[in-house]
């Protein structure tokens, strides 16, 4: 298996860790249209923003460090081509980079009532 194949496999989740210490950390504090969590939920109000920020840093710091144990346990066992292997794998991990999304606006839909 080459270098590349095993260091894209990573890409998404580095991503997803690298971005969910930021948005846990340093979040965008005020509601703007460019950077941060943007739904109509989260941009309701000062309270949703901030809360949506930090719950999608949090959430997204956590499946990345599972996809990545997920990944170091799986890509020796594969036994697919190259090829297949990094489109199987970046999809797996493309469908939980969206995840933590559905969990944030369930969180946001509980503050409301």
């Amino acid at each position: 298996m080459s270098l590349f194949i095993k260091l894209f496999s990573f890409f998404i989740p580095g991503i997803m860790i690298i971005f969910g210490l930021l948005m846990w950390f340093a979040p965008p504090q005020t509601i703007n249209n460019v950077y941060g969590y943007r739904s109509k939920r989260s941009m309701a109000n000062q309270d949703a923003w901030t809360y949506a920020q930090v719950c999608l840093g949090k959430t997204w710091l956590l499946v990345g460090i599972v996809l990545v144990l997920v990944t170091i346990f799986l890509l020796p066992r594969i036994t697919i081509d190259e090829g297949s292997l990094l489109i199987t794998i970046l999809s797996i991990q493309v469908v939980f980079l969206f995840i933590p999304i559905g969990w944030v606006e369930f969180c946001l839909k509980r503050l409301d009532h």
